[in-house]
């Protein structure tokens, strides 16, 4: 039996703040953030239905017309379905960290991820990355900072106070979950 996959790039109003949420689970932190930037449209995707069935119950329950669920693997999203330079914010909180070494193929941060993130941010795009795993937290530092065109800046203040479901749960076992986030700078500005 044949299969025909079908799927769109998502294009985007380039006046409007479009945040991503990569790997959003349940969606707290989608949902909050949608809550919180109304004007925005934030993008929530995962490959667990089950979850994304959650996050649309609760975004319905909340009046969130500002987000959009996408069912996909997170690499193919990426690639295929947003466009370039479309991306005010690329969030990436709390990944699987696949400790192993044999296991580590999994993880979407990989030496072409920075600059597949850069192309799709807009301009000064901001991506956040977080983490209860020390060893992933440093490798996404070696990742970025072996692209230039990504500079280290603080995690801005509306995002201090929106966590995710697992950053939750990690937090109340007493684990510290660590916040990293680059911006996408011009060639000449570094």
């Amino acid at each position: 039996m044949e299969q025909t996959l079908i799927y769109a790039t998502m294009e985007m109003d380039p006046a409007r703040r479009v945040e991503i949420d990569i790997g959003c689970g349940e969606g707290s932190f989608s949902a909050e953030l949608a809550r919180s930037l109304p004007h925005a449209l934030v993008v929530a995707v995962d490959t667990m239905r089950g979850r994304l069935d959650k996050l649309r119950r609760k975004a319905a329950r909340l009046g969130l017309e500002n987000l959009v669920v996408v069912e996909s693997e997170a690499g193919f999203f990426l690639h295929a379905m947003l466009a370039e330079a479309s991306a005010d914010s690329i969030h990436l909180l709390c990944p699987d960290p696949w400790p192993k070494a044999k296991h580590r193929f999994h993880r979407l941060a990989s030496g072409e991820f920075a600059d597949l993130i850069r192309r799709k941010l807009k301009p000064g795009g901001l991506f956040h990355f977080s983490s209860d795993d020390a060893p992933y937290c440093d490798a996404v530092e070696r990742i970025m900072a072996s692209n230039p065109q990504f500079k280290p800046t603080p995690l801005p203040e509306h995002l201090k106070i929106i966590r995710t479901d697992f950053e939750l749960q990690w937090l109340s076992q007493g684990k510290n979950v660590e916040h990293l986030c680059w911006i996408s700078v011009s060639q000449g500005q570094t």
